[in-house]
């Protein structure tokens, strides 16, 4: 991106007349120097500017990721990279960060100031948003789609790029520079396994690439990569295998919502009175002793299980006198399943949904001993609350580009980025069918419903057709896109 002589000199002796004492104007530096010690220096486009230099001459300070120093930490993804360079180490979230709406989706936060005001490019050009905003506000870019098998370096501009690239890019610019000048066939796996035995993590790549641009006139490659991640359940981990914190001098919290009758007094209910369709424990000194509880921990996956594909062409071809096509592709697809702790009745008082923390059940109900109404502490964790998401990334990129056109640096590049998301969730119950199924019109629990039993007929028609997050359907889906159109034209000078 450079103009050569005439201009140059210009652009020298106007910086040169700010000074009290002139300068006489310097002749135009060769697009290649030499340094003091006599080793070569090359003009390279830097991230967060527009105008190619000499490395060493950075206005702002990048911080370069290379791709020895990618394969030594033995990450699985861009996320990892990032997630351990001191610039991302608040605001950053990975695929596990399921309640801010993003399941299987990594955001990259430079500076402690969020997602929104980091700018992530792909080769120096923009890359589609996740299909759903991080806590349904924040917009970014998942930078889990990008395969780290394919991936040269990272620069990392760690100063705001606001007047180069707009308000996204408050916060700094992380730059993925693909590979380029591949050869040969490779292919590479990795497999870990965390110290308790679990945990599995399995990634896969083959790669091949042909030809060379300086002696055939062309090269490309193409890259397939597979990872795969098992889930852990929070009770796997001495620290979260339980909410008896008792063993840390703390209370015990385990949950009384999971099938206890209590009179059906306050908020909550009153004394205790017995059990519903469960084993209460004997455990003395435990604040659920001979009673039921819901062992949250067992149904909290701390890292959910995910797999993500990807395939990914780039390559570019000489056109003659200097112009060269260029291009890459990548098409890839992720999936994810979490599963969380069910909602009690509890849960549906929080949000107003219920007068009471409890389900009422009338005399006469089947599981009511008594000849009143009593009130039942319940958990729905008949069907399993599960997240599942599965987002789908198409990008290709398509330009031409001439380093050296009578002196000036000139490309043109059409761009089509698109991100889809579809999440699916179970386990959760609607308002209008606990009201109206659940509950009769005065608010107590119908006879025909019996609670923790699957098999009768009127939870079946639930768990088939009723139990869903939507009124309608429990599936929600959405996507973002840069439409296809000439998204990076330039023509720079440089003085």
């Amino acid at each position: 991106m450079f103009r050569k002589n005439a201009v140059s000199r210009a652009a020298m002796a106007l910086c040169a007349s700010g000074f009290a004492v002139g300068v006489a104007a310097q002749p135009q530096p060769p697009a290649v120097q030499q340094s003091p010690s006599g080793s070569t220096l090359e003009r390279v486009e830097v991230t967060g500017s527009r105008i190619k230099r000499i490395d060493t001459e950075t206005p702002s300070p990048v911080q370069v990721i290379t791709r020895e120093q990618i394969e030594r930490s033995g990450a699985f993804s861009v996320t990892e990279v990032l997630k351990r360079t001191p610039a991302a180490n608040a605001g950053s979230f990975d695929e596990n960060a399921v309640a801010s709406f993003t399941p299987g989706a990594g955001g990259v936060s430079l500076r402690g100031l969020g997602p929104q005001a980091t700018l992530v490019l792909i080769n120096g050009r923009r890359v589609s948003p996740f299909g759903f905003a991080s806590g349904g506000q924040t917009t970014f870019v998942d930078v889990n789609q990008i395969p780290v098998d394919v991936v040269e370096r990272i620069e990392i501009l760690l100063d705001g790029a606001s007047a180069i690239y707009g308000s996204d890019a408050i916060g700094g610019v992380v730059n993925v520079i693909l590979r380029k000048d591949f050869n040969g066939f490779q292919a590479s796996g990795s497999f870990g396994r965390s110290t308790h035995g679990d945990a599995d993590s399995r990634r896969g790549s083959l790669t091949y690439g042909k030809g060379s641009l300086a002696s055939d006139g062309y090269n490309f490659f193409i890259n397939y990569s597979h990872i795969d991640q098992d889930p852990v359940k929070a009770n796997r981990r001495d620290r979260t295998q339980t909410a008896d914190l008792r063993r840390f001098g703390l209370a015990d919290l385990r949950s009384s919502y999971a099938g206890n009758l209590y009179a059906a007094t306050g908020v909550s209910g009153g004394a205790f009175i017995g059990t519903v369709n469960c084993t209460p424990i004997q455990e003395t000194g435990a604040a659920v002793n001979n009673r039921c509880y819901y062992a949250g921990t067992d149904h909290q996956d701390v890292i959910a299980d995910s797999k993500r594909d990807s395939v990914t062409l780039a390559g570019t071809a000489s056109l003659g006198r200097g112009f060269e096509l260029f291009g890459d592709a990548t098409i890839g697809r992720t999936k994810f399943k979490q599963e969380s702790p069910s909602y009690s009745s509890s849960t549906y008082y929080s949000t107003g949904t219920l007068d009471h923390a409890y389900i009422p059940l009338p005399a006469g109900h089947p599981q009511n001993p008594t000849a009143n109404t009593v009130a039942l502490r319940y958990r729905f964790a008949d069907v399993p609350h599960v997240t599942a998401a599965e987002s789908d990334t198409q990008r290709v990129v398509a330009g031409i580009r001439n380093p050296d056109l009578n002196g000036w640096d000139v490309e043109s590049a059409l761009l089509y980025s698109h991100s889809s998301t579809r999440i699916t969730t179970t386990g959760l119950l609607n308002d209008n069918v606990l009201l109206n199924e659940v509950l009769d019109a005065n608010g107590n629990a119908r006879p025909t419903f019996i609670f923790g039993n699957p098999s009768s007929l009127s939870w079946n028609e639930m768990s088939n057709g009723l139990l869903k997050f939507w009124p309608r359907s429990c599936e929600v889906q959405a996507c973002n896109a840069l439409p296809l159109g000439i998204r990076d034209s330039k023509v720079s000078v440089l003085a």
